[in-house]
Formats: C-alpha cells, sequence, structure tokens
C-alpha cells in the first residue's frame, strides 16, 4: 500500500455499496461522507441524539434500509441517529472509531457487543496505530479530514480482494462461457464498492508476522478481558465528562448456543456491572424469554439476524432506552 501512515476506520464515501446476501438478495446502501451506512443528511443536523457503535449488526448486514437496527431505531424515535458500525469491527477499532466521529455533542451513546468480539480485539490489537488510542488519551489519526484517503486505500484493497478471490475460484475469461444475462449482472455488479473485511486485510498488511488464530481453537477463558475494560473505561469517562447516557448491549452468538454454558457472557456481563453501566442483556432479557429464538436469525440458523429479528431486537433497544 505504499507509505501507508494511518488506519481506516469507514468504507469509501459517497457510494453505492453492496453488502452480503443471506435472505435472497444482495443488500446495498448508499454510503454517507463518512463512509458509513447512514443517510448523508445526518451529519448536516443542528443536534446528534445518539449514536450506535458495534460491527456487522449494527452495519446492517445483511437487509437494506430501513431495516438496520440504527434504521428501526431512528424512526421510531424520529430522531437524528447515527450508525457508526462496520462490519468485523471489535472494541479497539470501535473506541477508536468513537475517538475520531464524535465531534458534536450527543445525549445517547448505544454500545453492541457481539460474542467475536474479543476475538476480533486480539487482532486489532496486533495494530501499533490503534493501540495509540489505548495507550495516549490525545492520539488523533484526523480522519475527518482524511476521506479522500480513506476513500483510495479502501479501493486498492477492494481491488486486491477481487484479485484474490478471482484466482482462488480459477475464474479464467477464456475458460468460462457466460451468457448475456449473467454477464450484465456481474457488470452491474462491479460497479459496485465492496468492502468485506477491510480493517482485518490492513490488520495483516501493516503487522506481516502476526497469523490469527482458527476461532475453533480459541480458549474463552484466554480472551484479552482487561484490555476490553481499559476500553470500556475508557468509553465511559468519555460519556461522563460529555454527559452522555451510555448503554452497553450484550447480543449472542446465535439462537442455538443460548442454552449452553457460556463462559464469556458471565465474564463481560461481570464487568459491565462492576462498572455500573447501563446493560441491555439480549441473551437473558430477550432471547432466552422466546419461545421460538431461532425465528430471529436468518433462515433459523445464519449468523445474522434477518428482518424480523433487526425488527424485534431494535424495538426491544429503543423500548429501554427512550422510554
Amino acid at each position: 500500500f505504499g507509505n501507508v501512515d494511518f488506519f481506516p476506520l469507514s468504507g469509501v464515501s459517497n457510494k453505492q455499496t453492496i453488502f452480503c446476501n443471506e435472505e435472497g438478495y444482495y443488500a446495498s446502501y448508499v454510503s454517507d461522507r463518512y463512509g458509513f451506512n447512514n443517510p448523508d443528511k445526518v451529519w448536516s443536523e443542528d443536534d446528534i441524539d445518539t449514536i450506535i457503535i458495534g460491527d456487522s449488526f449494527v452495519h446492517g448486514m445483511c437487509v437494506n434500509r430501513p431495516n438496520d437496527i440504527t434504521s428501526v431505531i431512528r424512526n421510531l424515535t424520529k430522531k437524528n441517529i447515527i450508525n457508526l458500525g462496520y462490519s468485523a469491527n471489535g472494541p479497539l477499532i470501535e473506541y477508536a472509531t468513537l475517538r475520531e466521529y464524535l465531534y458534536k455533542p450527543i445525549k445517547n451513546l448505544i454500545w453492541i457487543y457481539y460474542e467475536n468480539d474479543l476475538i476480533d480485539l486480539q487482532e486489532e490489537l496486533e495494530s501499533q496505530i490503534l493501540k495509540k488510542y489505548i495507550n495516549d488519551d490525545n492520539f488523533s489519526q484526523n480522519l475527518l479530514s482524511k476521506q479522500k484517503e480513506i476513500n483510495l486505500l479502501n479501493e486498492k484493497i477492494f481491488f486486491i480482494e477481487e484479485k484474490i478471490y478471482n484466482k482462488a475460484l480459477q475464474i479464467e475469461v477464456d475458460t468460462v462461457i457466460q451468457s448475456k444475462k449473467s454477464l450484465k449482472l456481474k457488470n452491474k455488479i462491479l460497479k459496485f464498492i465492496r468492502l468485506n473485511n477491510v480493517k482485518k486485510l490492513l490488520i495483516y498488511k501493516f503487522e506481516p508476522k502476526f497469523e490469527p488464530s482458527s476461532t475453533n481453537l480459541i480458549d474463552e477463558n484466554k480472551l484479552p478481558y482487561t484490555e476490553f475494560k481499559k476500553i470500556i473505561e475508557n468509553v465511559k469517562r468519555i460519556a461522563l465528562e460529555n454527559n452522555i447516557n451510555l448503554y452497553f448491549v450484550y447480543l449472542p452468538r446465535n439462537s442455538y448456543a443460548l442454552n449452553l454454558d457460556n463462559t464469556q457472557h458471565k465474564k463481560i456481563i461481570k464487568i459491565i456491572k462492576e462498572m455500573d453501566v447501563s446493560l441491555i442483556d439480549l441473551r437473558k432479557d430477550f432471547f432466552k424469554k422466546k419461545n421460538n429464538p431461532q425465528k430471529y436469525y436468518t433462515f433459523d440458523k445464519g449468523t445474522h439476524l434477518n428482518t424480523i429479528g433487526y425488527r424485534e431486537v431494535s424495538k426491544f433497544i429503543y423500548q429501554v432506552v427512550y422510554n
């Protein structure tokens, strides 16, 4: 990537962005001026009521607006709410995102935690740039003024991803016969900007010696709980200093794991309660109280929520925060 001395925390701005397909269609959205999944006008409003931070669930995979969490809550409250979530983010990138993009007063901060976040945090801690956010309260990359550079870098990554993807599938123009219809569809798709796993690619490029462990071999007792606690302590400090209501939302891995003993859930909930942060435990207070929690996930067993799941989870969060 040349002499890259910054770590982008968002995607390409003002672009039609293709998402994933988990419900029989490719979800997409037009990114805002900073590359997040919002209508651009949210940044021009005088007041911001709420910022929501998280990973792919907050980003809105794999649904269109207005079915993502932020859009549902925005429509319920009729307030200006900004989505700072992005796919593959972990707690350190989320904290860095808050530091870089919180530049107006807000009333509420909703931090949505998913059960793979500490695995993501292990990877994020390998980046020297990201670690500066933990070690220096005054550190900033000044990303608000670098969107052109962010766009260029993300587009380079997109190009590299496409080359790797095509090579892996051994797609050769002279050996693949495509109908006019499929060729037209492919050309249409290539007009979109695909941004899957951008941050992870950056971590690996900046830290070439780092080799992430298989998630199947993770010992939940050895996850970076200490670093996570420090991040949340910093988030709480920012909230207190700026008179922001902070809500921590725990989102479970999937519906089939609800009845299993969960070491991570116990440890994270204990940390949040000890810090006296307002807690919304979706595992205990939402999913486990449903007769059929599987119905909220894509085809009953997908990684992400389906349209109904996003809507009902969003309504539950809305009732706690705004009522």
